[in-house]
């Protein structure tokens, strides 16, 4: 009974939740979109003609702000790529060049590196979660482990040195 209770509870709060509507009525998946785009209009980190890649990807919110962001004026198409990678389907979004799999397994590398073309990438986004486990300690670990992952994804597909922003 708490358990059906609990899930009343988050159904209601997520229905009214202000970020839920507005993306909704923006046409964007997912509310997470908002955190993507604050951080961007503080940080600029998107900008024509980059090569981006969006770890943990669906259900594609972020995917399709980087899409707008990257919208040419003219001809319809974008100023740039986006990879967008999860073990979860997504539906399709113009211009976002989806892979179903694991971004740690060689086949899923494989085709990230044959759309590259030797090129590196300009930006690698993240917004992937662990599943919890209601284990404070335990889901602390696989949140740092799935954090250490995106940056060893991000070294080794870039140009750039990275470290820990002000947003981790």
């Amino acid at each position: 009974m708490a358990k059906n209770k609990f899930n009343q509870n988050w159904l209601h709060d997520h229905i009214n939740d202000p970020f839920v509507k507005l993306a909704q009525r923006e046409g964007y998946r997912a509310r997470a979109v908002y955190k993507l785009k604050e951080i961007d209009e503080t940080e600029k980190l998107i900008k024509p003609g980059q090569i981006i890649v969006d770890l943990g990807a669906t259900p594609g919110s972020w995917s399709q702000y980087v899409r707008n962001k990257l919208a040419g004026k003219v001809g319809g198409g974008i100023l740039g790529e986006i990879y967008a990678l999860d073990m979860l389907p997504m539906d399709p979004i113009a211009d976002v060049q989806f892979m179903l799999g694991d971004f740690r397994e060689q086949n899923i590398l494989d085709q990230l590196e044959a759309q590259l073309l030797g090129r590196k990438v300009d930006l690698v986004l993240s917004d992937m979660a662990p599943n919890l486990s209601g284990i404070p300690t335990a889901d602390a670990a696989r949140m740092e482990d799935i954090i250490e992952l995106a940056i060893e994804f991000a070294r080794n597909h870039t140009g750039y040195p990275i470290s820990l922003g002000q947003h981790w």
